[in-house]
């Protein structure tokens, strides 16, 4: 009876022992929530692969009445997207294949539901305690960003993480150079079960032919320069993610439909019809609709001062209208053709004071710096960081 009882326990242990090693080796991450399982229950685990709970429960032969009843019992305690790709969660099966218990691991919260007698599910909801581990990577540009931070196994979240924190200072997609260099430091909150319930940046650098060198540390939920000015400015460098330039700012440009010389008073950034556009800055829609050659067209006022406009529109995001206020980085818009243009391409200008500027040679303050105590509290707290900045290499005083 004893040897019994012992080899179902043994095989369990193994199995467990065996699902830490493949997480160690960067598989999936998975974890047996129920340690030892109990008596008459099979334990099952794995990884959501960014797809829905009910998706994932029906691909593992769950029936629907079961999911509809997971997803009940967690309707009112989650928030935001649930589950997240790389979530683990657990099965607790009973011997006729029922499942007693179901846990999720999402972020730092414990989700467990136990089978209650009436057939729905109980919830608890716990906040798991968090190890800090950090680690530098630094990297040297062959043709992008992307390629060269994907060679080095850097998630892809973190990898766009990185490129935001710099989105008003350098343009990834027209400035990098062969040769360019970067380091960042990343901390990551790693969950009793080896999960990552998060990852942060708390410093980087990166160092270019055309991008200069920029530093960038993490205070108090920004990101600041060395000096204690905010790396956020008022404007974003470009409205979409584009491809090229295809026509600058020109006083005396040839229009190519028109054929007569006329001003173009704003940008063309070409890229693919439907790309989305974001406003450059907080604002207030003044105008959204058709506008002569325009076609589909948004006028946003920020201030007193400054007005951006948005040409050749597809189409508007859902609820953009003329009153409407609308935040840096939300979308408003689809890139398109319509009004006078010979291909997809967002028109894009600005005007400040009622008169239109070269927007790409507009130079424009941060939104923030710090000053008095709270600057020597971030000198003192960034120290770390820099240190392990300069470690990386990318201290210019150790490349001399």
């Amino acid at each position: 009876m004893v040897r019994k009882i012992l080899l179902p326990v043994a095989i369990l242990a193994a199995v467990i022992f065996f699902i830490i090693a493949v997480r160690k080796t960067g598989a999936p991450e998975t974890s047996g929530f129920f340690p030892g399982g109990e008596a008459g229950l099979t334990v099952s685990t794995g990884a959501f692969d960014g797809g829905s709970l009910w998706a994932t429960m029906a691909g593992l032969g769950r029936p629907a009445g079961e999911i509809a009843g997971l997803q009940k019992a967690l309707s009112g305690a989650v928030n935001g997207r649930f589950p997240r790709a790389g979530d683990a969660y657990a099965l607790a099966l009973s011997t006729s294949g029922e499942l007693a218990k179901f846990a999720v691991v999402s972020g730092e919260f414990l989700y467990e539901l136990r089978k209650v007698e009436n057939g729905g599910f109980l919830l608890s909801l716990s906040t798991l305690t968090l190890r800090s581990e950090r680690e530098t990577v630094s990297g040297t540009i062959e043709s992008s960003l992307w390629e060269s931070m994907a060679a080095k196994r850097v998630k892809p979240s973190v990898i766009i993480d990185f490129a935001d924190i710099y989105s008003w200072e350098i343009d990834f997609l027209s400035e990098p150079r062969k040769g360019d260099r970067y380091s960042f430091v990343l901390e990551t909150g790693l969950t009793p079960f080896g999960g990552a319930a998060f990852h942060k940046i708390t410093a980087a650098v990166y160092s270019g032919e055309e991008a200069g060198e920029k530093y960038a540390y993490y205070y108090k939920d920004a990101y600041y320069r060395p000096d204690g000015k905010s790396l956020k400015r008022q404007f974003l460098r470009a409205p979409l993610v584009f491809r090229r330039i295809s026509s600058y700012f020109n006083p005396k440009r040839y229009h190519p439909i028109l054929r007569i010389f006329r001003p173009h008073n704003g940008i063309d950034y070409a890229a693919p019809s439907g790309t989305p556009v974001s406003a450059v800055a907080d604002g207030t829609v003044s105008f959204a609709g058709v506008k002569g050659g325009y076609g589909k067209f948004i006028e946003l006022r920020h201030g007193g001062t400054y007005t951006t406009c948005y040409g050749h529109l597809r189409s508007f995001a859902r609820g953009i209208r003329s009153g409407k206020k609308v935040s840096q980085g939300e979308v408003i818009g689809y890139v398109g053709m319509t009004g006078l243009a010979t291909g997809p391409h967002l028109d894009f200008s600005i005007k400040s004071g009622g008169r239109f500027v070269n927007f790409l040679k507009l130079s424009l303050p941060s939104a923030s710096s710090l000053s008095g105590v709270e600057l020597a509290d971030f000198t003192e707290a960034i120290k770390p960081a820099e240190e392990a900045l300069k470690k990386a290499g990318e201290s210019p005083a150790d490349r001399k």
